[in-house]
């Protein structure tokens, strides 16, 4: 799996979402970030951001976004690299019908910044909501 993250030609992906109650692969990238990084070092820091940001950006085709770059959108995670992991699975029930599905918040995650808004601050949504369909 090492050799496997470690070529050019490998795309990291996730079904998270696509399973409501059965499967909850939402804590993917800080899985990569503390296993992959941190605990084996398969992958440095920088390699293992590209190949969640710029990398998919780029084979999709969606030129604006993957990196930090004036022009580009503003959407930034702040990270405690030595506390990056997965938390806790919940099971929550705010689909239509008050059907479940599962989440996973992160440890680690200071800030996310969405299309230069912040949308959640130390585990609490600020309420703004600026992302976008991208088709």
């Amino acid at each position: 799996m090492g050799r496997m993250l470690k070529d050019q030609n490998t795309l990291l992906e996730t079904d998270a979402g696509a399973h409501l109650t059965s499967l909850c692969n939402a804590d993917f990238p800080s899985y990569v970030l503390a296993h992959w990084v941190r605990e084996t070092g398969r992958l440095s820091l920088e390699e293992g951001v590209a190949r969640l940001t710029s990398r998919p950006a780029q084979v999709l085709g969606l030129a604006d976004r993957g990196r930090l770059q004036p022009g580009f959108a503003a959407d930034v995670v702040i990270f405690d690299q030595q506390r990056i992991r997965g938390g806790q699975r919940q099971t929550v029930y705010d689909l239509p019908g008050h059907q479940p599905r599962l989440i996973q918040r992160a440890d680690g995650i200071h800030m996310v910044i969405v299309n230069g808004e912040v949308v959640l601050e130390e585990n609490r949504h600020t309420g703004a909501l600026p992302g976008q369909v991208i088709k």
